[in-house]
């Protein structure tokens, strides 16, 4: 038998990305325990899997899933991360992430922020009015 731990971190801890500052910094310290937990413990009967999905359609994400690209549904999420589990100890989990991610490297990130930032700021600030 074997057993997993699997940690959620975000592709945000990767690429920078307007207004998650702090998001991007907590998901980075995901990804870094995940690794260390998976030296220190993992082996033959554990398996340490940090998933680091883009955009997920989910109540978190609700009224952004237009302006983000490569957002996939929940259902996609878990099923591209379980075809993961076991072979290696991260990943973005589904195929369009990985794309969006090495992408968003080679892209200058003052375009990225120009062009994400008007339309994510927008709905943040619907978000903010309606708290």
């Amino acid at each position: 038998h074997r057993s997993a731990i699997i940690y959620v971190s975000s592709s945000v801890s990767d690429i920078l990305f307007p207004a998650s500052g702090v998001y991007g910094a907590t998901k980075v310290f995901n990804e870094r325990f995940s690794d260390y937990i998976s030296y220190e413990y993992g082996g033959d009967k554990l398996d340490v899997y940090c998933l680091k999905p883009g955009a997920v359609a989910t109540n978190f994400s609700q009224g952004l899933e237009s302006k983000i690209p490569a957002t996939i549904s929940a259902s996609e999420c878990v099923n591209a991360a379980l075809n993961h589990l076991g072979h290696t100890n991260k990943s973005y989990g589904h195929w369009l992430h990985e794309v969006f991610v090495n992408f968003s490297k080679i892209i200058p990130k003052r375009y990225l922020f120009i062009t994400m930032n008007a339309k994510v700021k927008e709905s943040i600030e619907k978000a903010r009015k309606k708290l």
